[in-house]
């Protein structure tokens, strides 16, 4: 009965978002860290868009998505909508990776296959289901 109940909870309970300050903040260190060029928001109109995407899925799909489903809904958007100068791929992945932490899980994916996966995003080969598949298996409740 309790193993139920704390399903329920964790199904109804809103996730913690990241700001768009925060989305910003994590590009500069995947910069850092990995290299490029300018870092910063290219498009802010798709840059808003794509923070606004899994709060949408939340509020507004007729069967709510659960966590990797809104950790992909970040990712994917943030990847496909090329919202950065550089490092669109490395930071959508950290934001959603972040996402997953905030709010209980590790997603504990090795560095070979977060490149892959991420290049599949970006070039369209990845969809955003397999997305959201892919982080419910490389994640654990932390």
């Amino acid at each position: 009965m309790q193993e139920r109940l704390s399903r329920v909870v964790e199904e109804v309970t809103e996730p913690i978002w990241l700001s768009d300050k925060e989305a910003v903040a994590i590009n500069a260190p995947a910069l850092t860290l990995f290299g490029g060029r300018e870092g910063g928001v290219r498009d802010e109109t798709l840059f808003q868009a794509a923070l606004a995407r899994p709060l949408n899925k939340w509020h507004y799909e007729e069967q709510r998505p659960d966590i990797f489903e809104l950790a992909a809904a970040y990712a994917f958007a943030l990847c496909k909508g090329h919202v950065f100068h550089d490092g669109n791929k490395r930071t959508s992945h950290a934001v959603a990776a972040i996402f997953l932490e905030m709010n209980g899980w590790s997603h504990e994916a090795d560095e070979s296959e977060v490149v892959h996966t991420m290049i599949g995003v970006a070039d369209g080969s990845i969809k955003e289901t397999a997305l959201a598949a892919w982080f419910r298996k490389t994640s654990k409740k932390a």
